[in-house]
């Protein structure tokens, strides 16, 4: 009868799939590694973004203030002398 070593089979099947496997967690790793890298710079980028939005909210109400006291005093320059002669 014929006998069938078949541990080098299987070594090489166990050994094959080990290295499959390998490969695959590599690649799944590094990708992982990619998308963490990328959402960390859309963090960054966001935070900056909300920063620009305050300064900006900031610079806007100061421009605002500003607008309407220099409004008020156009008013007050341009229609001064009817005021005061209505109220003598």
């Amino acid at each position: 009868m014929l006998k069938i070593d078949l541990n080098g089979l299987i070594s090489t099947v166990a050994a094959s799939t080990a290295a499959i496997v390998a490969i695959v967690s590599g690649l799944l790793f590094s990708r992982l590694l990619s998308l963490s890298s990328e959402k960390n710079g859309i963090l960054r980028r966001l935070n900056e973004l909300k920063a620009d939005i305050d300064l900006r909210r900031e610079q806007f109400l100061e421009i605002s203030d500003w607008l309407l006291w220099d409004d008020a005093k156009d008013f007050i320059n341009e229609h001064a002398y009817e005021i005061i002669m209505k109220h003598i």
